[in-house]
């Protein structure tokens, strides 16, 4: 019987699990699909800095395994080895004065004539931006395969391909039979909440689509990573909030699903590709729903980066971010015998390791390397939810 079961194969389970093997634990991963084939290889995959400070300590540790993942896995390509930087555009005055209320020390606040230096490709109608130094583009999910490598070697069990249908403390059911355990960590992102549910327990995780658009290769048009100061939020149910009975009677909610926030993102990748969203909608089911966003998200990039107009798609897809209220994830214990790490919103990657890192402290009962406290799964929330 394995000391620790971690439930979900993204970048946090991973490196969840290699965190413990390194650490003498014996580990079983429990994947429903193929490692990285939720949320993990959906996502824009940048190591931008948190927006609060509670993120920082795992933000910092996160960077700190990659680069060491990497290294051991010769993964040259799969993650910037210096910062790109990152462009965050004001596209009002608006915008522009709300950046203007916090540069950071490192940080550096442009006018338009400044942007354009720095951005030539974007369009002359923006009216400014702050340029920070930070800012990494990564492979997620080679990083999380080689995470779990590297959880292999160091003892643990990788199974893919089987669903988890009920968890407890120390044991769970799966379509292959029972598994059973020291303890159960969940780190199944989006469907944490559900499975926390069969324990009896409640994670106000919630989950949020987010669609992207990845272009085929072409000559360097971006330096930097460009994004929208603000997300434009659309009428009806926002990211993070419940969709009621009441949102779902509305035809469009139930047929296509939540309207969603949108802002621009672009980078261009080190092959070429340029990777453009954002959006973020409340989601009820997997699949295709708020697809709609596609369509704003091209404008949007269109407008503000007119050469972009003829570049091939080679690709869209959407993926569902685990959203808590206060954007904050939950790490530690449930119970004896159950804990998660779950509800990244949208750090997961940015987080990842370093979350791993704590919860694996936690359920092994050596000192953290942080403070847990603002990650208590049993901490309130000021929306009352």
């Amino acid at each position: 019987m394995p000391d620790v079961i971690v439930i979900g194969g993204g970048i946090i389970g991973a490196t969840t699990a290699w965190q413990l093997a390194e650490r003498g634990a014996e580990v079983l991963l429990l994947e429903r699909g193929h490692l990285a084939s939720g949320a993990t290889r959906r996502s824009q995959g940048l190591l931008l800095e948190p927006e609060v400070d509670p993120m920082q300590p795992l933000f910092a540790e996160s960077n700190r395994l990659y680069d060491h993942l990497a290294e051991r896995a010769g993964l040259e390509l799969a993650l910037d080895r210096e910062p790109i930087g990152t462009l965050f555009l004001a596209t009002s005055e608006a915008q522009l004065e709300r950046l203007a209320e916090n540069v950071p020390a490192d940080g550096r606040l442009l006018d338009r004539d400044a942007v354009l230096e720095a951005e030539p490709g974007l369009a002359p109608t923006v009216s400014g931006g702050l340029l920070l130094p930070g800012g990494r583009r990564t492979d997620p999910a080679a990083l999380t395969a080689a995470a779990a490598e590297m959880a292999r070697r160091s003892g643990a069990e990788i199974r893919c391909h089987v669903d988890v249908k009920r968890v407890s403390p120390g044991a769970a059911v799966t379509d292959g039979g029972f598994e059973r355990a020291g303890t159960i960590v969940l780190a199944a992102g989006a469907w944490s909440r559900r499975l926390a549910h069969t324990a009896g327990h409640e994670l106000l995780i919630r989950p949020v689509r987010g669609w992207l658009a990845v272009t085929a290769p072409v000559p360097p048009l971006l330096r930097h990573i460009v994004y929208e100061a603000g997300y434009a939020l659309a009428r009806g149910p926002q990211p993070g909030d419940p969709v009621l009975m009441s949102d779902l009677a509305d035809g469009d909610v139930a047929v296509f699903g939540t309207r969603s926030a949108t802002a621009m993102t672009a980078h261009q990748n080190a092959d070429g590709s340029i990777m453009v969203g954002a959006t973020r909608a409340p989601a009820l089911r997997e699949g295709d729903e708020s697809a709609g966003a596609l369509r704003d998200t091209a404008a949007r990039v269109c407008q503000l980066l007119p050469a972009m107009a003829s570049v091939e798609v080679e690709t869209t897809w959407n993926g569902l971010r685990p959203f808590t209220p206060d954007e904050l994830p939950y790490i530690g214990h449930l119970e004896d015998g159950l804990a998660v790490c779950a509800g990244h919103s949208s750090d997961g990657i940015l987080a990842g390791a370093g979350s791993g890192r704590l919860v694996a402290e936690m359920v092994l009962g050596t000192e953290p390397f942080t403070d847990p406290a603002p990650f208590s799964p049993s901490r309130s929330h000021a929306d009352g939810d």
